[in-house]
């Protein structure tokens, strides 16, 4: 990433229901805080200064309204979240100062509300959780995964812990951005290239390796009551169709845990050796990320989103490279100016 904008003065703009907020509420703001995660609900809060005018009583903000938010540099602005009001806080602080904070979410908190008894015929796990995001009037941009089911019951569960629990099962990542719902082994939102480089536009980065949570090999084992017959199926973390950050896993560059880091699965609703085998893949895929993971600040650049590949230089070869942005947090603060945090995971090494 280029350096320059640390030169420039930090600009932000909000839409509430598609009209932008006026000179009041500009000179009021304090803080924008963006948490926008993979695989969970991305928040956004907006703390006010309101000793001077009580904006909450001016109707300005309401519950359900859609909120966009932009943060940038002059003449070079773009959206970083996009989602509806969910709330409001209240701060009244010793020293006289009166404060409000209007909490937001995306659109997957929509799914969160109230756990369903509902069923589907003849679909895969995709195509179910394809249904239910768009009865949300939601899109969805889904990767194909699970078998066709004659008949699925779904009990005691919110939607979204649905599409988590499959997500999970098949190693999955999701991320909603405005009203689409992605589910993808690469969620890309944008293309933009994102670079950060240790002496220009990091401020601080952090990385870890370790071998503590991995495993090696993975068997899910299964039985199939039309045929009474057991399904098994094996797979390696070599195996995994998405490889971020080189070639080679964990076990190519260590003793492989001498065999004996073996995760077993037994589950009676795999449909054949196929869905054993994807799901013993998913479980590896997930857990083959917390081989190297990371964390870091860098100014604000408002291009970086969940699900993105990074690329970090300058910091060594054994942490230097490509990521996946698993979490990112924008803060615009009126006395600090506008930065990044984002917090990165990969599975491979050069």
């Amino acid at each position: 990433m280029p350096n320059e904008n640390k030169n420039l003065t930090p600009v932000w703009i909000c839409y509430v229901d598609g009209k932008r907020l006026d000179t009041s509420h500009e000179g009021a703001l304090k803080k924008i805080h963006v948490d926008d995660l993979l695989n969970s609900v991305g928040q956004c809060t907006l703390l006010f200064d309101i000793s001077a005018e009580k904006l909450l009583e001016l109707e300005t903000f309401n519950l359900e309204s859609q909120i966009s938010v932009h943060l940038g540099y002059k003449d070079d602005v773009e959206e970083v979240f996009e989602g509806e009001i969910t709330g409001f806080s209240g701060i009244f602080m010793e020293n006289g100062h009166e404060m409000a904070e209007v909490h937001c979410c995306n659109s997957l908190h929509k799914l969160a509300h109230g756990k369903h008894f509902s069923s589907f015929e003849n679909k895969t796990c995709s195509e179910a959780i394809k249904d239910i995001i768009e009865s949300y009037s939601l899109s969805a941009e889904i990767d194909p995964f699970g078998p066709t089911q004659a008949f699925e019951n779904i009990q005691n569960l919110t939607d979204l812990e649905y599409i988590k629990l499959c997500s999970e099962k098949y190693g999955k990542d999701f991320y909603a951005y405005g009203s689409k719902v992605y589910i993808k082994d690469n969620i890309q939102v944008r293309n933009d290239d994102i670079i950060f480089e240790w002496g220009k536009s990091l401020i601080s980065f952090r990385a870890r390796q370790s071998i503590e949570k991995l495993y090696s090999t993975c068997k899910c084992v299964g039985w199939n009551s039309l045929k009474c017959e057991g399904i098994s199926a094996d797979a390696k973390t070599s195996d995994v169709a998405v490889k971020v950050g080189g070639g080679s896993d964990w076990t190519a560059v260590s003793k492989g845990g001498d065999g004996m880091w073996n995760h077993n699965i037994m589950d009676q609703s795999f449909l054949d050796e196929e869905d054993a085998k994807n799901v013993a893949l998913g479980a590896l895929q997930k857990n083959s990320y917390n081989f190297i993971t990371a964390e870091g600040k860098a100014e604000g650049t408002y291009k970086l989103l969940p699900g993105m590949r990074v690329n970090i230089k300058y910091v060594g070869s054994l942490f230097e490279g490509e990521y996946i942005a698993e979490r990112v947090i924008h803060q615009f603060d009126t006395l600090d100016g506008y930065t990044t945090t984002f917090y990165l995971k990969r599975n491979m090494c050069p």
